[in-house]
């Protein structure tokens, strides 16, 4: 273990020196404070800690022994719960923060958060969007973008659009919320929570305490768990019950969103392509209705607001064939849904770095679009032997640039050519961005 600038200690230990621990220890020089910051890892950048705050102790290879005398701990989200550190601090009951709970002690403004496996990234950003269609002033981050200790205040008029994943979920014990909404949750993170049960009721926390709480129409999740005083908005891609719903409807043979019996806007309105975006477009509305955002401004958002980039985008169409970039589609259960949202036969590439999910049932539940399948990348075998077993025609191929030319050969016009990966990046690249960056260029090249 090594010590860089052994001096000051304090009885706060702040565990994780990544983006988030730079954060805290700029939050911890606003407060005129310092503390411990360690790591397990042996090669991290201290540089924007140390920049806050020159003379605290930083601490690399780090082990059990960095809990000595301290009495509360600050954790970052990277830090995986079934870490030896975490679970010697459960074992010595030492009292745990994460950066949300420091954040919500502060924060003035009313406070929306969204979670869920899949889709957050694109709710939160178009939940942005309408805000800044009706000159709402918002700040927005947490997971996606910028730490929630480095948020500028709003204003008691404005508000804080977060963000957050199990991760920092698990380790928030208060956190009062204008609006609280779990888009949905499927198997994901498992590792890092020890088991299914851990990862669901970390999302679930969300409605512990809310003014109003979005729901997936249809779930039976446990009403002891979401705050008994909040008041229940639900979403679907169905038609709504009742005026606290808000799903689709079909008016005169077109799909609208609507809010109980009203019509809203046509589906084929929207900007945002794809039929998981439908449920995504669904509980942004629902939650946009929950800070009282005018509806003509929400409107002129799902028009006019395009998409994430990686999350289902178009990236060319060539000889009648569409090429769709969903790199972010980083476990199975964003892969089928993105499977779903195509219009037309699939040719899918699947591939990178394995999260232990079962590929068997993954290649089980495709749709019947999908004609063709190609296999790549670390576990290009695994899910090849799981295409095989289950029927689909499918070829292999050893990276993402030999998997698209596999996929351009078997390729036919009115055919989509789908990167949803169900799988991480990290075999080949530094994240699903730039695996999709290459991909892009890939397709591009194609067209040259």
């Amino acid at each position: 273990m090594s010590t860089i600038n052994d001096i000051n200690t304090s009885e706060t230990l702040v565990l994780g020196m990544g983006l988030t621990g730079a954060s805290i220890a700029r939050w911890l020089k606003r407060q005129g404070r310092s503390a411990v910051f360690a790591d397990t890892r042996s090669a991290v950048d201290t540089t924007a800690i140390l920049e806050s705050l020159p003379n605290a102790t930083v601490i690399t290879d780090a082990d059990t022994s960095v809990l000595d005398g301290k009495t509360e701990v600050i954790i970052s989200p990277g830090v995986s719960d079934q870490d030896p550190i975490v679970s010697e601090i459960r074992a010595r009951e030492i009292p745990t923060h994460s950066d949300i709970t420091l954040f919500a002690q502060d924060a003035e403004a009313p406070i929306v958060a969204v979670t869920g496996t899949n889709g957050k990234s694109t709710v939160v950003s178009l939940l942005a969007h309408m805000c800044q269609q009706a000159d709402v002033v918002f700040a927005a981050g947490g997971n996606l973008g910028v730490p929630v200790l480095d948020l500028q205040e709003p204003g008691e008029r404005g508000f804080y659009l977060l963000e957050l994943s199990s991760f920092q979920l698990s380790r928030t014990a208060e956190l009062p919320l204008q609006c609280g909404c779990v888009l949905n949750i499927e198997p994901d993170h498992l590792d890092w929570h020890g088991g299914f049960a851990a990862y669901e009721a970390a999302k679930l926390s969300i409605y512990q305490n809310c003014a109003y709480a979005v729901l997936p129409a249809g779930h039976a999740w446990p009403s002891n768990l979401i705050d008994v005083d909040a008041v229940k908005l639900r979403f679907s891609k169905n038609p709504p019950e009742d005026v606290r719903s808000f799903g689709v409807a079909d008016h005169d043979g077109r799909r609208y969103w609507t809010n109980g019996s009203e019509a809203i806007l046509a589906v084929d309105e929207a900007a945002m392509i794809g039929e998981h975006n439908v449920l995504n477009i669904a509980a942004a509305l629902a939650i946009g209705s929950s800070i009282d955002l005018p509806l003509s401004a929400m409107v002129a958002a799902i028009r006019s607001f395009p998409g994430l980039d990686h999350r289902h985008q178009l990236v060319s169409v060539l000889d009648g064939v569409r090429y769709v970039d969903d790199s972010k589609a980083t476990n199975c259960a964003a892969a089928l849904a993105s499977a779903e949202a195509v219009a037309g036969p699939v040719v899918m590439l699947i591939g990178g770095l394995g999260k232990g999910e079962d590929y068997s049932a993954f290649t089980q539940h495709l749709p019947a679009r999908v004609r063709f399948a190609v296999a790549y990348g670390a576990i290009g075998s695994e899910v090849a032997t799981a295409l095989a077993e289950n029927g689909l025609d499918h070829d292999t191929a050893k990276d993402l640039p030999s998997a698209v030319r596999a996929a351009q050969a078997m390729a036919q016009p009115g055919d989509t050519v789908l990167l949803a990966p169900a799988a991480a990046s990290q075999d080949a690249y530094r994240d699903y961005k730039a695996r999709g960056q290459h991909f892009r260029q890939l397709i591009e090249g194609l067209a040259a």
